[in-house]
């Protein structure tokens, strides 16, 4: 159907975040400073939430921190990526 970085470019775009994978310096450069601060605090507080989701499952306690730091953010782009499926299946 749709490929995986398109659904994720379009749940960033539904939250307010710079897409992962672009120039992310770039981006804010091109927003003026109260957007660009918008969405740093945004990507900020989905990582929160992922960070708030990973360690409270059980398997956080074998974790490394390199480890933990890399979930982490696979589980905000995964957030990013549902969010995209909604906004696509409505």
């Amino acid at each position: 159907m749709f490929d995986r970085d398109v659904l994720i470019a379009m749940g960033a775009l539904e939250k307010g975040v710079i897409i992962p994978g672009c120039d992310i310096d770039k981006q804010l450069r091109k927003m003026s400073p109260s957007e660009a601060r918008k969405a740093k605090r945004k990507w900020r507080k989905l990582l929160r939430r992922a960070k708030k989701k990973i360690e409270s499952h059980p398997s956080r306690q074998k974790m490394r921190k390199s480890r933990f730091k890399k979930a982490v953010w696979s589980a905000a782009v995964s957030d990013l990526l549902l969010e995209g499926h909604k906004k696509i299946n409505g």
